[in-house]
């Protein structure tokens, strides 16, 4: 158990090191769709390697409910330092943060209707900042949600790293 959770920290660090990456080379990279799919595959990497240690450690065998505990442990572990980090990120190292994702969400917004040819009235630009303004800034229960909905996502790669590492038997994919 104690290599699974060093594994859910080692994820952590690794996507909060791109992020920061990302926020020090262009602060708006931290938006974009392409980092959170990277910190993804690094996630589902350190979710694979906490069950292939644990595969090793048992002869080479792994149940899918075991597979799927472990790869499961190792995103919640990482998921939760993310939102942590995210948190201060919005409301201490760098409060502009909120300012900049409404730009940008803003930016893509007239970019995407653009794109199929709508074109947006003063009054509909203007509901889409409001309703950004009223969505700014991060707060601990709105840091808390988003940790939980990411856990969606997580539990679904979870499923899929234990389906690939469990062992080839009989053995069906249903709980327990």
């Amino acid at each position: 158990m104690e290599t699974v959770i060093k594994k859910g920290f080692f994820s952590g660090a690794a996507v909060i090191a791109i992020y920061s990456i990302a926020y020090t080379i262009q602060p708006t990279f931290y938006f974009e769709f392409g980092f959170g799919f990277a910190t993804f595959l690094v996630n589902l990497g350190f979710m694979a390697w906490a069950v292939q240690t644990k595969k090793s450690e048992s002869n080479g065998l792994i149940s899918f409910s075991e597979a799927l505990k472990i790869s499961f442990l190792v995103i919640v572990i990482s998921n939760l330092l993310f939102y942590i980090y995210d948190y201060l990120m919005n409301n201490m190292i760098a409060p502009e943060l909120p300012i900049l994702a409404k730009e940008f969400a803003l930016e893509r917004v007239m970019h995407l209707s653009e794109m199929f040819g709508a074109d947006l009235d003063e009054d509909t630009v203007h509901a889409i900042e409001k309703s950004f303004d009223e969505h700014q800034g991060q707060s601990l229960g709105r840091s808390f949600f988003s940790f939980l909905q990411s856990l969606i996502g997580g539990f679904g790669g979870s499923a899929l790293v234990a389906i690939f590492l469990k062992n080839k038997s009989n053995e069906s994919t249903t709980w327990g």
